[in-house]
């Protein structure tokens, strides 16, 4: 099925000026002068604001609207919105219809047909067609490296900014309370992409209120998380184990606790050293850490996050993965540094950022992103497919940039809003 140009190529053309200027007629022959296309607009109304246009020697301050067909401004519903009335040019591929706005007033039009140069329309064809793993795949290694810069700055952020809203939503799920929003956050963060939600629905069964109110009494905290996963064995014989079940009895009379259910959680097809069980001993810890509620209000540096990982579980977990399961062999079962990174990739600095964007907390902000860029490029499918591309990938916010990239800009083709896309569209020798 071949494929259409779309309003993305004209709305490039029209942004860069790259098209043939040289006397330029509206359709009712005109004299017309782009002194300013003015600039994008990202919202709803018409595609350019504040432009800057001679027509037969009169200047004209308004909109740009773009479409391939002019008849595509009554398929939109232009003609009857007065938000389009402030429109002094129609810029498009084809002329096919005269248009009126809805004070009945002709539009003066541009027509691009003729003007555009037959690479850009070729790459831009190619660029749609390929069935790459990337689109521009045969002529991205060619873009100077200099180019990503912005672009990897850039996408970058928009993952943080598009992350705020899953945030946001949980903040008001909690009825606006931030902090223990932020364990919801920890604690999903912690149970990786298997347990995630289960470790979600342990949070909500083990409030900041409790774990502040046992701040002091580190075995009531394990008892709490322990007993409310559901995780405790019916029988046991070891004195660690009887300690919480007595203590988690008392917390359950005390609170009217209802624990989770046992096969809420995954083991299968996991190492061990993800184990819920290993994770929430970890947690345990990492809770009775001094202010790790409020981490996310502070400008904690990743080397002083990664001290507070390394709280050793008690010791009952050096010899175990399971309850009742022996391994025979002791290790210190403390958070390891990528584990450590996910953490801060995925809960602390999202978190951050968001609270210091709601708050406008600039200095807050730029230590979110400065707390990404100290933690090792993340390995994936996706990364290891862009290594392939010659892109520099220095640390965590470039890997977080380039899996953004990919997600929201690649895979659905819209190389014209991406910097690299219009570097692969604009240069001639790539």
């Amino acid at each position: 099925m071949p494929v259409k140009i779309g309003e993305d190529l004209i709305q490039f053309l029209w942004k860069l000026q790259k098209f043939d200027s040289t006397e330029l007629t509206t359709v009712n022959g005109l004299p017309t002068v782009i002194i300013n296309p003015g600039f994008l607009n990202e919202d709803s109304g018409p595609d350019f604001k504040q432009a800057r246009i001679k027509i037969d020697g009169t200047l004209w301050v308004g909109h740009i609207e773009i479409h391939i067909n002019s008849s595509d401004w009554y398929r939109h519903a232009h003609h009857l919105d007065p938000a389009y009335n402030n429109v002094i040019l129609h810029v498009v591929l084809y002329n096919d219809k005269i248009v009126r706005n809805s004070l009945g007033a002709e539009l003066p039009t541009l027509v691009l047909k003729n003007r555009v140069p037959k690479l850009t329309t070729s790459r831009y064809l190619k660029l749609m067609m390929s069935s790459s793993w990337i689109p521009c795949s045969p002529f991205i290694r060619k873009v100077p490296q200099i180019h990503w810069i912005d672009t990897l700055s850039e996408k970058a952020i928009s993952r943080l900014i598009r992350k705020d809203k899953e945030v946001l939503y949980t903040v008001k799920s909690n009825n606006g309370d931030w902090d223990q929003s932020f364990l919801d956050f920890l604690f999903m963060s912690l149970g990786g992409r298997v347990n995630k939600n289960s470790f979600l629905a342990l949070s909500q069964k083990c409030p900041k209120l409790f774990l502040r109110k046992y701040y002091d009494r580190p075995i009531l905290i394990e008892a709490l998380l322990f007993g409310q996963s559901g995780l405790l064995p019916n029988e046991t014989s070891h004195e660690y184990v009887i300690e919480l079940k007595s203590e988690y009895r008392f917390l359950k009379r005390k609170h009217c606790l209802n624990p989770m259910a046992r096969n809420e959680w995954q083991f299968s097809k996991m190492r061990p050293a993800g184990f819920p069980t290993i994770r929430i001993a970890q947690l345990s810890k990492l809770i009775l850490s001094k202010g790790i509620i409020d981490l996310y209000k502070s400008k904690i540096n990743f080397q002083d996050i990664l001290k507070l990982c390394q709280s050793k579980p008690t010791p009952y977990w050096n010899t175990h993965y399971r309850f009742e399961s022996s391994t025979g062999k002791s290790s210190h079962k403390t958070i390891g540094r990528a584990a450590v990174e996910r953490l801060v990739i995925n809960a602390i600095v999202p978190f951050t950022f968001s609270y210091a964007r709601f708050h406008d907390l600039e200095e807050l902000k730029s230590h979110a992103i400065h707390l990404m860029e100290q933690c090792s490029p993340e390995k994936n499918r996706i990364i290891s497919h862009w290594k392939g591309y010659n892109v520099p990938i220095k640390n965590a916010l470039d890997t977080q940039a380039l899996i953004e990239l990919k997600n929201e800009h690649c895979s659905k083709s819209l190389c014209l809003q991406c910097k690299i896309g219009i570097q692969c569209m604009s240069t001639q020798n790539v």
